[in-house]
């Protein structure tokens, strides 16, 4: 988080606003960052942002005492409502699911990073930096207890969050006069009475999956279905091909998975941390990453189509130009190569198919596009750009490899789809168009989601989807946050600040305890010498029995601060310079 930027409520406002709709907003999900730390940071501008236009518009009060109607209760809505209760606003939540953050509080298969899709823009660090709903990298189901239950809690002390309605679809919503109501029916059938609001918030989250006709993959958030897991932890597959479509971070993660079996999906791993501690890499892909940001925006600003197709290939164009020639200058060393190869699984090649003439798109973080580019370098990944659809039918092969794939869960297919580019491990494209069939096929779809908020501003008579999606594409990523905004919503709501760092340590003792025997095998403890408040750390030793340390270079891997507060070694384990990398 760059503490030192300044975010003007202006930009939340232009990111957050339904234009021409007063006192309607929506939190996401058009921005090109897709994160659970990126929409915390969304909700807390927008609120802010909110505040402080009512106050300018002649409310001197402004969120204060206001009736605000919460449309969904995932992490960026109960991080909304959080920052409302701290304006000691009067909160409404509305859920389509039956508990808060039930579509992804079961899946443990996956983990999830604060900061990793904000590098190289921000340095990397292992913590989320809030006043509330803090956690640091680990499984999603870990990471949103943890929120849940501080989240209760809160809730519980403020008094001002009324309730979640839960098992509610939300199926109009309506201006009336300075006011919005909603119209909402629950699971067991009930039909909410309208409700009237000064302020509504949609927030809604990324929607429903898109799927392929006949693919039958599980979601991306479905533990139980999932077949990677189960794939890469066998000693052989049951398929002759293994086939990705989607070139945005699900899909390149996917494809990570079934490569390197400890890939856990958005995390930073052992084997990657030198590459992307590299100063001289961050200095490589900044610019580019810098240049995207001003192509996406001249396509919106000053496009006749705004950000169209013919824009998007050439920027994938650009992307995969610039991140090959990182390669081909030797900026990956050689160790990170050898660590990689080591940590290969079983799966030799992946198919990856896509829409654009590279497999980079600007919408995937900087790090995944990083780590595919690699793959391709090496030789594990092929590209094929589809025209058309993928045509999908059931494998009806039999056999021992039919009874393999049963007992591990995983549905093959037979495909066949035109492709008009290729690309290969000299990087080299071709661009005959052919014919490609590929039977008995391990195929998973990532081909993004269906936002609601276009059924919901379509019943509102807006037109105005359009406009939020272009002002969020330009402004949605101007999301940090600064250190007086943090400092304001933790002592409106009675929590310790980071400017006693003595009580905001204290308060995330347990988070840092927890973080470091399970990704370090070490011991942490908050400590401050005697009338030094402001000099607090967290003190780290290793166990007394050699035994009970999970690895004996975990000095490599420790960050320098968790939360804001320093970290010092005890004993004999040094911590060696600045920020090294995530366990």
């Amino acid at each position: 988080m760059l503490e030192n930027e300044q975010q003007t409520s202006d930009v939340a406002i232009l990111a957050g606003r339904v234009p021409f709709r007063n006192g309607l907003y929506v939190v996401g999900p058009f921005a090109e960052r897709v994160s659970f730390a990126a929409q915390q940071r969304r909700a807390l501008s927008l609120v802010w942002g909110i505040d402080q236009d009512l106050r300018r518009a002649g409310q001197p009060r402004g969120l204060w005492r206001k009736k605000v109607g919460v449309v969904g209760a995932g992490l960026a809505g109960l991080t909304c409502s959080l920052a409302l209760a701290a304006f000691e606003s009067s909160v409404w939540i509305f859920d389509e699911q039956l508990r808060a953050l039930n579509r992804m509080m079961k899946a443990d298969h996956r983990d999830i990073h604060p900061t990793i899709n904000f590098w190289p823009r921000e340095e990397l660090e292992v913590t989320t930096f809030l006043p509330f709903l803090n956690w640091f990298q680990d499984s999603c189901d870990g990471v949103l207890k943890r929120v849940w239950d501080e989240w209760e809690t809160l809730q519980s002390q403020t008094n001002l969050i009324k309730r979640i309605e839960s098992g509610c679809t939300v199926h109009r919503i309506g201006a009336q006069g300075d006011h919005w109501n909603i119209e909402a029916t629950t699971t067991d059938g009930r039909t909410l009475p309208k409700t009237s609001f000064d302020i509504l918030i949609l927030a809604t989250g990324f929607g429903t999956e898109r799927i392929v006709l006949g693919a039958d993959s599980a979601g991306y958030w479905e533990a139980e279905r999932d077949p990677i897991g189960p794939l890469v932890k066998a000693e052989s597959s049951p398929c002759h091909h293994h086939v990705i479509s989607g070139t945005g971070d699900g899909g390149l993660i996917e494809v990570l998975r079934l490569l390197y079996g400890k890939f856990r999906a958005g995390s930073i791993e052992r084997w990657t941390v030198p590459m992307i501690s590299d100063a001289g890499l961050a200095e490589a892909i900044s610019p580019i990453e810098s240049e995207v940001r001003h192509r996406v925006s001249d396509a919106i600003l000053h496009g006749a189509l705004g950000l169209d197709d013919t824009a998007k290939d050439e920027i994938s164009e650009f992307l995969w130009d610039r991140y090959t020639s990182v390669l081909n200058e030797g900026m990956i060393s050689e160790s990170v190569e050898q660590e990689m190869c080591a940590a290969q699984t079983h799966v030799h090649k992946v198919v990856l198919l896509g829409e654009r003439p590279s497999p980079l798109e600007h919408t995937a973080s900087p790090y995944h596009r990083l780590l595919l580019t690699f793959c391709i370098y090496m030789g594990l990944v092929e590209y094929h750009r589809v025209e058309g659809k993928v045509a999908v039918a059931d494998c009806l092969e039999t056999g021992g490899r039919a009874a393999l794939a049963q007992r591990l869960g995983i549905v093959r297919k037979d495909l066949t789809f035109k492709s008009i580019g290729q690309i290969g491990r000299s990087f080299a494209r071709t661009a005959e168009p052919e014919t490609v069939q590929l039977p008995c096929s391990l195929f998973i779809c990532r081909h993004g989601y269906k936002s609601p908020l276009s059924e919901l501003l379509d019943e509102a008579n807006s037109p105005d989807v359009s406009y939020v999606r272009t002002r969020q594409q330009l402004y949605g990523d101007q999301d940090a946050l600064t250190l007086e905004q943090i400092h304001s919503y933790a002592k409106e709501l009675g929590l310790s600040t980071p400017q006693d760092r003595a009580a905001w340590a204290d308060r995330h003792e347990e988070m840092a305890v927890d973080y470091f025997r399970r990704r370090h095998g070490l011991h942490a403890r908050a400590w401050a010498p005697a009338r030094a408040r402001d000099k607090t750390v967290y003190k780290l030793r290793a166990p007394r029995r050699e035994e009970d340390a999970r690895t004996r270079d975990s000095s490599k891997l420790i960050p320098r601060t968790f939360m804001g507060v320093p970290v010092e070694a005890a004993r004999a384990l040094p911590v060696q310079g600045k920020w090294q990398g995530h366990g």
